[in-house]
C-alpha cells in the first residue's frame, strides 16, 4: 500500500495535469532569508524573530516545515515546525549546526554558528559632552556584542539624537563603533546652566548605557552703542 503523501502529490498531479507538473517545478526554489542567528545569553529565554525563507511559485502540497539536519542545537534550545526558536541556553559556547526546511515540493538546508555567552555590555564614547549654546557632536556606541540593535533616548526637548535605533559594528568591521548624532538648540531656553542625559539600551543588556550632557546658554550681550547727540 502507498504512503498516503505519495497517493496526495499523485492525486495532485491527476487533477491539475500539465499545470501541476508545472507547479511542482517553479516550488523548486526554495533558500533562506536568514543568514545568521543572533547571540544567546547563558540562562535567559532566547526567543529572536523565526527564521525566514523564500519560495518560488506555489506547491499545493501545503506549508513550511523546519527542522534541525545535522549537529545539535544549544542545550535547553528547541525548533518549533514554523521556525521559532524556544527555550534558555544552559551552557556557553560556539554550536554549530543546520537547518533544513521544505514546502513538500522542494527543499533547502543551511549552516548556522549560535553563539551562548554573557549579557552584552553597551558603551558610549564620550561620556559626556559640553555645549555653549547650539551645536551638533557625535558619540560612538559600541559593543561586546557584534550587531546589537540598540535605542537611544533622550531626557530634554533642547537635545535631539539620531538615528534612534541602530546597531553595533559587526566582527569584521572597520568602525569601532556606530555613530549617533547630538543636537542642541537652546532658542526656547533662559539664560542659565542645564543637564541632560542619553541612554542606550538593549533589551538584551543588563545595563543601558549614559551619556551626559551639559549646557550653557549665556546672557543675550547688551547693546554696546552709545546715543549720539543731534545738533541744532
Amino acid at each position: 500500500m502507498l504512503p498516503s503523501r505519495t497517493i496526495l502529490r499523485r492525486l495532485v498531479f491527476l487533477v491539475l495535469g500539465l499545470g501541476g507538473v508545472l507547479c511542482m517545478a517553479q516550488a523548486a526554489d526554495i533558500e533562506f532569508v536568514t543568514q545568521e542567528l543572533p547571540w544567546a545569553i547563558a540562562d535567559k529565554p532566547y526567543s529572536p524573530l523565526p527564521l525566514e525563507i523564500r519560495a518560488s511559485g506555489k506547491c499545493p502540497l501545503g506549508g513550511i516545515g523546519f527542522s534541525v539536519a545535522g549537529g545539535e542545537l544549544p542545550p535547553g534550545l528547541e525548533l518549533s515546525d514554523l521556525g521559532y526558536f524556544s527555550g534558555t541556553p544552559l551552557r556557553t559556547g560556539d554550536f554549530d549546526f543546520g537547518i533544513s526546511v521544505s514546502n513538500g515540493c522542494a527543499r533547502a538546508a543551511r549552516r548556522f554558528t549560535l553563539t551562548v555567552t554573557g549579557a552584552p555590555v553597551l558603551t558610549a564614547s564620550p561620556e559626556k559632552l559640553y555645549f555653549a549654546g547650539a551645536g551638533v557632536k557625535h558619540l560612538q556606541i559600541s559593543a561586546t556584542w557584534p550587531k546589537l540593535s540598540y535605542l537611544v533616548t533622550s531626557s530634554a526637548d533642547w537635545l535631539k539624537v539620531g538615528p534612534v535605533h541602530g546597531f553595533t559594528p559587526r566582527v569584521s568591521s572597520a568602525f569601532s563603533g556606530d555613530d549617533i548624532v547630538v543636537t542642541v538648540d537652546p532658542a526656547l531656553l533662559k539664560p542659565g546652566q542645564y543637564s541632560a542625559r542619553i541612554t542606550i539600551a538593549a533589551w538584551q543588556a543588563l545595563e543601558a548605557a549614559s551619556v551626559t550632557v551639559e549646557l550653557e546658554v549665556s546672557t543675550k550681550p547688551e547693546s554696546s552703542e552709545t546715543p549720539t547727540s543731534v545738533s541744532p
